[in-house]
């Protein structure tokens, strides 16, 4: 910051007044991005091949939810099992008594958005030397400074009551540190 010994204000401040007002910094770390991309997976192999490919199911509808929250954060009633459109509940497996079709569905691969992040780390610094070869340095840092809730991700798995859930937080609330070093 612009204030003591050296610097466009107080410059010629007495010794006691550089001490306090002088050496400080401010600095701070800004994070904004968008979520990344989820596949909307089938919670069984619907396609009989095995566990080395994940089956998808049909899109029917809109993804995102008219009222989005955390626990309702993607729209099952979106996504069908393949086959199993007509029924009252498409997110649930038909049988093949309903005629079901074990194939695969036309769900994109990452179509699905997470949660993004926006996040602001602050940090305070007052360097003071106090004699030839002894400094002091005062430190306070706030990680997630404006306490911002950042969520995790959403359970993407077609499976009634997880489908769509964020059941945790992507960053940690906030977290306030204090330090004070002494360099000889």
């Amino acid at each position: 910051m612009p204030f003591g010994h050296g610097k466009h204000f107080l410059a010629k401040a007495p010794g006691i007044v550089d001490k306090l007002l002088g050496g400080w910094q401010l600095n701070g770390i800004t994070t904004v991005s968008t979520g990344q991309y989820k596949t909307v997976g089938l919670p069984q192999d619907w396609m009989n091949i095995g566990p080395v490919n994940g089956s998808v199911p049909n899109k029917i509808g809109n993804p995102i939810p008219s009222h989005r929250s955390y626990t309702n954060y993607f729209n099952i009633n979106a996504f069908a099992f393949p086959g199993c459109e007509s029924q009252p509940q498409p997110y649930l497996p038909c049988t093949n008594a309903q005629g079901a079709l074990h194939v695969e569905g036309d769900v994109k691969r990452n179509s699905l958005e997470e949660p993004g992040h926006n996040n602001w780390d602050m940090g305070l610094i007052k360097g003071t030397r106090i004699g030839e070869h002894l400094n002091t340095q005062f430190r306070a840092e706030a990680y997630n400074v404006l306490n911002h809730t950042q969520f995790g991700d959403a359970s993407a798995s077609l499976q009634p009551g997880s489908f769509g859930v964020i059941g945790s937080l992507g960053h940690d609330p906030r977290v306030l540190q204090v330090s004070l070093k002494l360099m000889f």
